[in-house]
């Protein structure tokens, strides 16, 4: 393996290990909303037990869905990096270089909460999750498997500097 995809691979490593807390308190409670909601009885709106395989199911195709949307925006972001490359000419590398080195500084800064600049990334991402949100509504509950996965590809959208930025 060369030493820039080595690099590439432990860099996207580190940014999952080191991410994992952000994730697991933002994506945990809509995880565990979505689920509660889907489990909700006809009557009363009462718990209604649900089989585990259901529960499964549900969190396996948010989660496709999700990293689907994540897929789709890295495409369309990597397109664009690669037509202003080609564009600009072979001189603009180094400055992608630097740029991508001191984006890799504010996720650090960003992860250990010394200088949140990337809230304002999020926050630029908010006007948009608005209007992709109203498409959420209709698919909830999530009580199919193709509402599951609908639902998981909009929750990709969700404003996150994390996700932005890297």
């Amino acid at each position: 393996m060369n030493s820039e995809l080595m690099a590439l691979v432990t860099t996207s490593v580190m940014i999952g290990f080191l991410g994992s807390t952000h994730c697991i308190a933002m994506c945990g409670g809509i995880a565990s909303a979505l689920n509660l909601q889907s489990s909700r009885g006809p009557s009363c709106g009462s718990l209604s037990p649900q089989p585990r395989v259901h529960v499964m199911t549900n969190q396996t195709l948010y989660a496709i869905g999700r990293i689907a949307s994540y897929c789709l925006a890295g495409c369309l972001v990597g397109a664009l990096g690669q037509t202003l490359l080609q564009t600009a000419g072979t001189w603009a590398l180094p400055f992608a270089r630097a740029l991508t080195g001191i984006m890799m500084i504010f996720i650090g800064l960003y992860l250990t909460q010394w200088w949140p600049l990337l809230v304002h990334l999020e926050r630029l991402g908010a006007s948009g999750w608005r209007r992709i949100s109203t498409r959420l509504s209709p698919m909830l509950p999530a009580d199919r498997w193709y509402k599951a996965l609908a639902v998981g590809a909009l929750w990709g959208w969700l404003p996150c500097g994390l996700v932005y930025s890297t």
